[in-house]
């Protein structure tokens, strides 16, 4: 996977507006932008910002941003705007943003504890390659756990197209999807930190409302 940090630099201030523009189809109301983000909000600037975009900025379970310093991790609660050269990582309170050039890249800047797109216990929905949706299989899971996970229904809706049920019953059925169309991925039967996820694959762009 290309490292983000070797790309070429671009004005973070384009990465703020790409976030607006990008989330302007889902939802006009909750995208935070320098110019109309919540009283409070944290934007980091020069010095703050480079050390941390530098530090692998990332997004926790709760929704903070958390980066590394030299004295250790650091983390800032909501609401955070951070428009890194290559990516951006935001949260209004409501809902966390993140956008990075692709997917795979967006799908980094969560933390590895934030369990992100989880369903049950540590299996989760993927992304294997572009254009590909599906799903950890249910056949690690204990016996005596199986009751548990085949009553976990994990939906993907998409705008004039038929619901999908990528698992049901403890049955993976992958997808393929176009990445220009905009899809959520809804978890339901299992308390997750993460039950609804909207992406723009496309658009290396990913929507998580906070529970």
């Amino acid at each position: 996977m290309t490292d983000a940090r070797s790309r070429p630099a671009r004005p973070g201030g384009l990465r703020v507006l790409g976030l607006m523009l990008a989330l302007l189809p889902l939802c006009t109301a909750c995208a935070p932008t320098q110019a109309s983000a919540p009283a409070g909000t944290f934007l980091p600037l020069a010095q703050d910002l480079a050390r941390i975009c530098d530090g692998n900025a990332r997004v926790t379970v709760s929704g903070e941003l958390l980066w590394d310093a030299p004295d250790g991790p650091e983390t800032q609660a909501a609401p955070y705007l951070v428009a890194c050269r290559s990516f951006t990582l935001g949260n209004d309170g409501r809902t966390v943003h993140v956008q990075d050039d692709t997917l795979a890249l967006a799908l980094t800047h969560f933390d590895p504890d934030a369990h992100f797109m989880t369903y049950y216990a540590d299996l989760q929905v993927r992304f294997p390659q572009p254009g590909v949706l599906s799903a950890d299989p249910t056949d690690s899971v204990p016996d005596a756990l199986q009751e548990q996970v085949r009553a976990v229904r994990v939906t993907v809706t998409r705008d004039g197209l038929p619901d999908h049920a990528l698992l049901q019953g403890g049955a993976v059925t992958p997808l393929r999807y176009d990445p220009g169309v905009p899809l959520t991925v809804t978890v339901a039967g299992e308390a997750v930190p993460w039950p609804v996820v909207r992406v723009q694959a496309q658009r290396g762009l990913i929507e998580a409302p906070l529970r």
